[in-house]
């Protein structure tokens, strides 16, 4: 029975780099060989790691309404009989589709799996760190404040940041959305950090990892696509008080601040979470500063004398 493929809507399936209009009519010929069936049974040819990615492309196929597609190959010029399928997958949305709807031009290659950014994050369970900033006018008085609350704040830490960019982004851009890299060295560990913003510039998605060499890690950020911005150097000082994490910071050529931190799950609201951290900030009866600016962001203003 025909699985009922339909007409190649979605792709330029003519632009193939190794078939033009042929490619087209080959993978339009294979489809209407193609029989129902799930990855490996008869009519579908298991062999998807064997085939370059520039010979893969996917096509809609309709089956009882249900969004299915059919990733089709050909290992040389997709003349007809060569052009086989490779597996069948149905995605809730094609911004989940695991190779993209456009096959090669030129010498342009497209990574396999490519999968929309959106969903991407949505799979990672990974949480998030919501914090606030406030600069600092009187760091004795907000240990003070700490103190009445039964907060110690521990010995000074230094810490030494090399902050990094994704590049094409520049300052005075938004941040929404885009990868940013940190490396630290303190205490003789050096720990590779990136973040991207989420709901706002202080509300990140965050990995973090420890490295062993931080001048091969310096490089090794560089070739993925990163470039250094700002050096961040700082003594921090730190106490805990339930899921809250507060940091007194002096930051050369920026000042003492006041980070409020908690780590919240998936589908929580970092506003929300950062709402509720400036009302117990305001409740310590200090005066503080809220900004809503990053320390690279902090430290290049103050250089640049703004």
């Amino acid at each position: 029975m025909s699985c009922g493929l339909a007409a190649c809507r979605c792709l330029p399936v003519g632009r193939s780099v190794h078939g033009g209009a042929l490619a087209g009519k080959a993978i339009e010929a294979a489809s209407t060989r193609l029989t129902s069936g799930a990855t490996g049974s008869p009519g579908f040819h298991d062999d998807t790691d064997r085939i370059p990615q520039r010979h893969r492309v996917a096509i809609p196929a309709a089956s009882g309404g249900a969004a299915v597609w059919i990733l089709m190959g050909w290992n040389r010029a997709p003349r007809a009989g060569l052009v086989k399928p490779l597996m069948r997958f149905a995605p809730t949305a094609t911004s989940q589709l695991p190779v993209r709807l456009t096959a090669s031009t030129g010498s342009r290659r497209y990574p396999d799996p490519v999968v929309h950014r959106a969903e991407r994050e949505r799979r990672v369970s990974q949480a998030r760190e919501i914090e606030v900033k406030y600069r600092v006018h009187d760091p004795a008085e907000l240990g003070m404040a700490l103190a009445l609350r039964g907060l110690t704040l521990s010995a000074p830490v230094h810490q030494d940041d090399q902050a990094y960019a994704e590049e094409g982004w520049h300052h005075g851009m938004s941040k929404l959305g885009v990868a940013f890299a940190r490396l630290r060295t303190q205490a003789g560990r050096h720990l590779f950090t990136l973040k991207r913003p989420t709901d706002n510039e202080l509300a990140c998605l965050e990995f973090e990892t420890e490295v062993a060499d931080r001048g091969q890690m310096h490089g090794a950020v560089q070739q993925m696509g990163f470039y250094p911005t700002v050096r961040i150097v700082k003594n921090r000082r730190t106490a805990r008080l339930g899921e809250l994490s507060l940091c007194l910071d002096e930051v050369a050529h920026a000042g003492a601040f006041l980070e409020i931190e908690r780590v919240i799950g998936p589908g929580q609201s970092g506003e929300a979470v950062q709402a509720e951290l400036d009302a117990f900030a305001r409740s310590l009866g200090v005066e503080l500063e809220r900004t809503t600016e990053t320390y690279d962001s902090l430290v290049r203003s103050a250089l640049a004398g703004v």
